[in-house]
């Protein structure tokens, strides 16, 4: 994952926009998206993840691979996997 201006994000502020994200392509309350949530479970699917893609480089200035964000399926490791990203 390359990262632009998100590493100046702190891992709270990455979750709330994340949270919003999955919220608007699932077309959830984002109260319902919470750490243990499973994209997949939630109703995504590989179309969302594409959706996922373009939305999370376009508003958390994050790039990662479709590959990368089928794999890690929970909100909470998706969280993880673009914060270890952002500070590295």
């Amino acid at each position: 994952m390359d990262v632009g201006s998100a590493g100046n994000k702190g891992r709270g502020q990455l979750e709330t926009e994340l949270r919003c994200l999955w919220s608007e392509l699932l077309g959830l309350p984002p109260r319902d998206v919470v750490p243990g949530s499973n994209f997949y479970e939630l109703g995504g699917n590989s179309m969302l993840i594409l959706s996922m893609q373009v939305a999370i480089t376009a508003s958390l200035g994050l790039e990662c691979s479709t590959a990368q964000l089928m794999e890690v399926a929970t909100f909470a490791d998706l969280v993880d996997c673009l914060y270890q990203a952002a500070v590295n």
